[in-house]
Order: C-alpha cells, then sequence, then structure tokens
C-alpha cells in the first residue's frame, strides 16, 4: 500500500492515537459528547484520528486543534482535493498543524465508495476506536468494524434508548464494547502500554482551577484562543453563557431541569401525578427565560 501525506508525519507505533467517528448528523448530545472528550484527550497527550468529513469527524479534529494536540485526518479522495468544501478552513489548519493521509492519488475526485475502504486506515492507525454515536446504517459501524477485525479496543458513549442516532451504537456494547463515559474510560486503558505519553487530571486539581478562575474564559487560556480560532462558536465563544449552577433555580425549577437531558425531551414526559400539563409549560418558560433550557421542534424540551 502507498499512502500519501501532507503535514507532520508522526511515529504511530510511540503514540497513543485514538480514532474519534460519528454521523455527520450529529444530535446536540453527540456534539456535546465529541466537544468534551475529544478536547480532553488530546489535552492529555492522545492523537485523535478521524475522516476530516462533515459532524463529528470534523468536530473531532477541531477539538483536538482546539487542545493544542495532536490529529490525522484520513481521506476518501486526494490529499488535495478539498471535501467537503464546508471544511476549507478545516483543511488548511490540517495541512498546517496536523497530518492529512490518503491511499488515493492526488487528483482522486471524493468518490462515495472510497470513504467506506478508508475507514480501515483510520482503524488501523489507532489503539482504540471510540464510537461516539451511530444510527443503524451509520458507516462509523463499518470502521467499529474493522476495530474488531484489526483487534483494536471498541468504546462508544452510551445513548439513549429512543434516539434514532444511537440505535447502531448502542448495539456495539453487545459485539463487546466498552463504554466511554469521559475521556478517562480510554486514557486509562491505554496507560498500560503509554504510562508516559498519557496525562491523566486528577479531578481535584480541575475543579479547583475551575473555581478558581472568576468565568470560563480564565479557565481556558492555555487553550490559545488567538492561534486555534478554529472551534465553532459554541466551543470557544460562549464562556459566559449561563447554566444551572450559576442561575438561581427554585425547587420545582430544579426537579424538572433534573429531568431533562442534552438530548430532546417531550414536555408530556414530564408530566406528574404533582404536575399538570399547565404546571410543567410554565416552569419550562421559566427555565427558557433563565437560559439554561432551550425548546426544540415538536413541543420537545433539553439542556442549553
Amino acid at each position: 500500500m502507498v499512502l500519501y501525506y501532507f503535514g507532520t508525519w508522526y511515529d504511530f507505533d510511540a503514540l497513543p492515537c485514538v480514532a474519534m467517528v460519528g454521523p455527520r448528523k450529529m444530535s446536540p448530545y453527540g456534539e456535546a459528547a465529541t466537544k468534551r472528550i475529544g478536547v480532553d484527550l488530546a489535552t492529555s497527550g492522545v492523537l485523535i484520528v478521524s475522516g476530516l468529513a462533515e459532524g463529528v469527524d470534523g468536530l473531532a479534529h477541531k477539538a483536538a486543534l482546539y487542545a493544542g494536540g495532536k490529529t490525522v485526518g484520513i481521506l476518501g479522495c486526494g490529499i488535495d482535493r478539498i471535501y467537503p468544501a464546508s471544511n476549507k478552513e478545516l483543511y488548511l489548519q490540517m495541512y498546517q498543524r496536523g497530518l492529512v493521509v490518503s491511499e488515493f492519488p492526488p487528483g482522486t475526485a471524493p468518490m462515495a465508495r472510497n470513504f467506506p475502504i478508508r475507514n480501515r486506515i483510520i482503524s488501523g492507525l489507532s489503539c482504540a476506536v471510540l464510537v461516539v454515536e451511530a444510527g443503524e446504517s451509520s458507516g462509523s459501524l463499518i470502521t467499529a468494524d474493522y476495530a474488531l477485525k484489526q483487534k483494536r479496543l471498541l468504546f462508544t458513549v452510551p445513548g439513549s434508548i429512543f434516539s434514532a442516532n444511537a440505535l447502531g451504537s448502542n448495539h456495539l456494547f453487545r459485539v463487546g464494547a466498552m463504554a466511554c463515559m469521559s475521556y478517562v474510560d480510554i486514557a486509562e486503558a491505554l496507560r498500560q502500554d503509554f504510562p508516559h505519553e498519557i496525562l491523566l487530571r486528577p479531578k481535584a486539581v480541575e475543579n479547583k482551577k475551575r473555581k478558581a478562575a472568576s468565568s470560563d474564559k480564565e479557565y481556558l487560556p492555555s487553550f490559545d484562543r488567538k492561534k486555534r480560532p478554529l472551534v465553532e462558536k459554541r466551543l470557544v465563544k460562549e464562556p459566559a453563557k449561563k447554566n444551572a449552577e450559576t442561575v438561581n433555580l427554585s425547587s420545582e425549577e430544579k426537579s424538572i431541569f433534573d429531568l431533562l437531558s442534552y438530548e430532546p425531551v417531550l414536555a408530556d414526559n414530564l408530566v406528574g401525578e404533582d404536575r399538570s400539563v399547565a404546571q410543567v409549560m410554565r416552569i419550562l418558560s421559566m427555565l427558557e427565560l433563565k437560559g439554561v433550557v432551550c425548546a426544540c421542534p415538536g413541543n420537545r424540551f433539553m439542556k442549553e
């Protein structure tokens, strides 16, 4: 096999490499999980491998760049072709600060049949594969299948049983995938082979730093915003956004807030013996006004 590349070639055998894959159309939950786990893995010294596509792939690369970490994009076209066009800025950043790899000669167009083929390289270069979320027919399941065949560690983020985006990824638990609740699950599994490369941050240290900062803006300067402008606005530019910890919630507001998640929940499911539909809608409206809940189509609500 011949591999074409642009950027800095890494010694993959000497580095803890983790593939992060998922759908192009990710859920809010999948988006949040990709950002959090991607940044934490890259910060701990893990090299992030993905497919430079829209959705989870692109966001995983952005998270690694944001954290000042290493990242590799495996293409389904020639390294001189930018696909999708919406990822042009990300491609340029990958060329400058990461690594772009393809088995297809320069000039090769992004044909549909190429993408499942390149998935074996995404898995092959990695020590572990993390499927953030995947529907029943998601291409991420092809990468997961390669991971099992290539004897790689396989992880998946547990998803809602009501989410179509999690039907495929939840099924992976039946074939031996391990649950990834945070970056620690993966980092601890890799530390045996990479004891000096992976840094696990003590929770007490992280909590102390976060409490000492007057805002998230102070907590994140080590990621160097000026040099890493790629991450989406929601990841970088909303440090002052309200959250449940900084907003005073009444007991009834907190009881409803605790029933919500980062995936849309039908308002009717929040109704109980002690809460009528009218009461639930009134409380949800107050939570919206306080900026900790957002409304979704179909009378559904989720944490902001």
